[in-house]
């Protein structure tokens, strides 16, 4: 059975990163659940000030697991350079705790492994894996959870507005983005309304994105089928030449032989 300290200590081939992973990776998934409702208490909830104070304490309790999970892993990584580039949500959720909503993500990845998750997930890997889009929409993320925050600046106990807390403004945020537009919430100020106007660019320029990348998926789907279906052909066709040659070859012995007798 191994020792405590055998779980911090870094070796080459990496055997300990990937026992210290697995380990990791279901009470990390636990407490990735558990931050959904946490995070959803904290922002969309209309709770008291004793009950919204425990959540902040759990969500920061939460975020100093993650924290840990993610410098542990780098310590012992073998490659560390290569842990950070694979691990770059991660590094982004420590580094800037007011993103830690996007530590949910890791919930779809530890579910993707089988059935049809895996199919889904699998597609939305090759999306996000595109040049660019993984980093775009890490950005349109930020401007999303910044423009709530911005326009509860500038909508908070103004005469008219709705906007009364941050929940208000991050739903208002994630509908006007969507281009949806509810109209349930919206700023009478000019600068929230001048925060509007950049979600709206902003969310046409992601719809516009997440399109040209789907599609660009299908494409290349089908090609890759009409590959698969060139190089099927072209193994048959020099099958079918190279069964066209023993045949030939074996007429041509044929003829030789009836050449030679009397």
């Amino acid at each position: 059975m191994a020792s405590i300290a055998e779980y911090f200590t870094r070796d080459a081939e990496g055997k300990t990163y990937q026992r210290v992973e697995n380990a990791l990776q279901f009470p990390m998934f636990i407490l990735g659940i558990t931050f959904i409702p946490v995070l959803g208490g904290i922002y969309l909830a209309d709770l008291s000030k004793q009950a919204t104070f425990g959540l902040e304490i759990a969500g920061w309790a939460i975020w100093g697991a993650f924290a840990v999970e993610y410098f542990w892993l780098l310590w012992l990584a073998p490659s560390r350079w290569k842990m950070i580039q694979t691990h770059k949500i991660d590094l982004l959720v420590v580094a800037v705790p007011f993103l830690r909503p996007l530590r949910i993500l890791r919930i779809f990845q530890l579910m993707s492994g089988v059935g049809p998750i895996a199919i889904v997930a699998a597609s939305f890997r090759r999306v996000i894996n595109r040049p660019g889009i993984s980093a775009f929409f890490t950005a349109v993320t930020g401007i999303v959870f910044a423009s709530a925050g911005l326009v509860l600046a500038f909508e908070h106990e103004q005469p008219g507005s709705e906007i009364a807390n941050f929940g208000d403004a991050l739903w208002w945020s994630i509908v006007t983005c969507s281009t949806v537009g509810y109209g349930d919430h919206f700023p009478v100020t000019s600068g929230g309304r001048v925060i509007a106007v950049i979600l709206i660019l902003v969310g046409i320029s992601a719809l516009s994105a997440l399109t040209a990348s789907i599609a660009a998926l299908f494409v290349e789907q089908d090609d890759e089928i009409e590959e698969e279906q060139e190089a099927a052909d072209t193994a048959e066709l020099k099958t079918q030449l190279n069964r066209i040659e023993d045949q030939l070859r074996s007429l041509s012995q044929q003829v030789g032989r009836l050449s030679e007798q009397p």
